[in-house]
């Protein structure tokens, strides 16, 4: 059963003036990560949701995710500046799909 819907989202997302993509352009992705109040660290105590419109129907899924680090990373950063936290916000064009065979 879902914990939330795809109307709440764009209510939430009208309310903050942020972008809601209904223009049913290919990949044009509502992706909302919704974070916890009291985080607990190395928990998936968070949820993303992915809404989009197919060219026919209004898709929408969320599953358990986290938007923060684990204690690992916060103990022991990969870079000397520190483990980075998302600012809430939005971000648009921040994404981008890659070929399946792109290699880094």
């Amino acid at each position: 059963m879902a914990r939330y819907s795809m109307s709440l989202l764009q209510k939430a997302v009208a309310s903050k003036n942020y972008r809601w993509f209904d223009d049913g352009k290919p990949f044009h992705l509502n992706i909302i990560g919704i974070r916890k109040n009291n985080p607990v660290p190395n928990r998936f105590d968070d949820y993303m949701t992915l809404s989009a419109f197919n060219g026919k129907d209004w898709i929408y899924f969320e599953w358990k995710a986290t938007t923060d680090p684990g204690s690992y990373w916060l103990l022991n950063p990969g870079n000397v500046k520190g483990t980075a936290i998302l600012k809430p916000g939005q971000y648009v064009d921040c994404w981008h799909w890659l070929p399946m065979d792109y290699v880094s």
